[in-house]
């Protein structure tokens, strides 16, 4: 198993931000085409990052990215593990023990979270709950770029070569 190593507090590091209302539903529900259109999006937007971490001089100091999803409900049961099956390699679940103000503001989070969700969606705030599991997930900058980087990425040049988005 692959280990990662410790960031020190000096070492910048870039946080994602997955936001799971923003991928709308078909009317007819999810299928394959629309599970596989939305993986090539996904990527698309990480080689679209890395073309701008590698173009912007501010984004140069960067060591590390992170992830911290907020699962809940069902997800919560599911093993969290599974994210980085969609990112597709080179992406290591970190534990970590919170402090006191990381509970603190996790709990918060949690609540301006539901708040949302109860105001645009009362059906899915009560199925998702209150609280909610969150796992950090880090891959390296070099590794991120290996992956993700280049003249456009494999994504882009697949949807150039297919047509499809």
């Amino acid at each position: 198993k692959a280990k990662w190593p410790a960031l020190k507090a000096e070492f910048p590091a870039l946080e994602l931000h997955l936001w799971n209302e923003h991928l709308t539903l078909p009317e007819a529900g999810a299928d394959l085409r629309w599970a596989a259109a939305l993986r090539r999006r996904f990527e698309r937007s990480l080689e679209r990052l890395a073309a701008a971490i590698e173009a912007r001089p501010e984004l140069a100091t960067a060591r590390a990215l992170m992830i911290k999803p907020a699962f809940t409900g069902r997800q919560r049961r599911k093993n969290p593990r599974r994210l980085p099956n969609l990112l597709r390699g080179g992406w290591i679940a970190v534990p970590k023990r919170p402090n006191l103000a990381e509970r603190l503001h996790a709990l918060l989070d949690d609540l301006w979270l539901f708040l949302l969700s109860r105001a645009f969606d009362p059906f899915k705030a009560r199925e998702r709950g209150f609280l909610r599991h969150r796992q950090e997930f880090w891959i390296s900058r070099e590794r991120f770029l290996a992956r993700y980087g280049g003249a456009g990425g494999e994504t882009m040049r697949r949807a150039e070569e297919t047509g499809r988005p």
